[in-house]
C-alpha cells in the first residue's frame, strides 16, 4: 500500500494555514487510495488580523525671537500655518496635532520665509523619522506619537549675550 502526501507552500505574508483536510478523512501526509478512488484535500488559509492602532503626529513651531511672523507648512495634510508670537488666544497656534492617523509614511515641510534659518528635531520612539533641509519624513508606527519641532532663528538677530553679573561690595 502506497501512502501519498500533499502539502501547501508557506502561505504569503499576512496569511496563516488554519486547516488541511481530505475528503476521505485521511491526514494530508498519509493518503491511501483505493482503486478508482478520488480524494480531495482542502487547505484553508486565514488572513492574519493585526492589531493596528492609530498614531499621532504633533508639529511644533518655535521662533527666535517670538513675533508676529506666520510660518507656512505643507506635506501630507496640505497647507497649514503656525506662529510663535507668544500670544495664546489668537487664531494661529504654535502647535498642530494630527490625531488618529493610520500607521505609514507622512511628510511635513516648512516654507522658510526670507530672513530665517530652520532646524528640525523630531522625537520618534521607534526612530522611523528622518529630517533633511526643510522636511521631516515620518514613518509612523502603530500607536506611536511623533513630535517634530521646527525652530526658526531670525538671521539678523544675534544670539543672546552671555549673562553678566555686577557685584557691589562695600568694605567697612
Amino acid at each position: 500500500i502506497t501512502a501519498y502526501k500533499v502539502s501547501e507552500n508557506t502561505p504569503p505574508v499576512g496569511w496563516t494555514l488554519t486547516s488541511a483536510t481530505c475528503s476521505d478523512g485521511s491526514p494530508v501526509n498519509a493518503i491511501v487510495l483505493d482503486p478508482g478512488e478520488t480524494v480531495t484535500c482542502t487547505f484553508t488559509n486565514t488572513k492574519v488580523v493585526v492589531d493596528v492602532k492609530p498614531g499621532t503626529i504633533i508639529v511644533r513651531k518655535v521662533a527666535v525671537p517670538n513675533g508676529p511672523q506666520v510660518f507656512e507648512f505643507g506635506g501630507s495634510w496640505g497647507q497649514f500655518f503656525l506662529d510663535d508670537d507668544g500670544i495664546n488666544n489668537n487664531p494661529l497656534s504654535n502647535t498642530k496635532t494630527f490625531p488618529n492617523l493610520t500607521p505609514g509614511p507622512y511628510t511635513v515641510k516648512e516654507n522658510v520665509p526670507s530672513g530665517w534659518v530652520l532646524s528640525i528635531v523630531c522625537n520618534d520612539p521607534t526612530g522611523g523619522t528622518t529630517v533633511a533641509d526643510y522636511y521631516a519624513n515620518i514613518d509612523l508606527a502603530s500607536g506611536e506619537t511623533v513630535t517634530c519641532t521646527f525652530t526658526n532663528r531670525k538671521t539678523d538677530v544675534p544670539p543672546p549675550p552671555p549673562a553678566t553679573y555686577i557685584y557691589s561690595v562695600k568694605i567697612v
